[in-house]
């Protein structure tokens, strides 16, 4: 039963950031995962953390520096 709550609580979750949609064209239902979509937000998180570690490394050296002196 915890199994099917928590798959379908991942369902949810992915379908509300627009990673998976649904489609009921044609008389028949489907489930599309937006591959695309989950390509961009990867890449995303990519920079968003290499940059935050850069930021991260800069201060860590600007406060070496620092206690150097």
């Amino acid at each position: 039963m915890r199994a099917i709550v928590g798959i379908a609580l991942l369902v949810l979750v992915l379908a509300l950031i627009g990673w998976i949609s649904f489609d009921s064209s044609d008389e028949r239902p489907g489930v599309n995962l937006e591959t695309d979509k989950i390509e961009q937000d990867v890449d995303a998180l990519s920079e968003s953390v290499k940059q935050a570690g850069e930021t991260f490394e800069r201060e860590v050296q600007e406060k070496r520096e620092e206690g150097v002196e």
